[in-house]
């Protein structure tokens, strides 16, 4: 899944909470500007 395709689905399914994973080595930092009114949590991994 894209950064837009997260984005849109997240839109859509409007969730209290997204924490994204399996994200790699894309870039996902501006993820939470792009979902306001979402909690989005990055988590640094390991």
């Amino acid at each position: 899944m894209t950064v837009e395709q997260c984005v849109h689905a997240a839109q859509v399914i409007q969730p209290k909470v997204l924490i994204p994973y399996h994200f790699s080595q894309t870039d996902i930092s501006g993820l939470p500007m792009q979902l306001p009114g979402i909690d989005v949590r990055l988590r640094a991994l390991q």
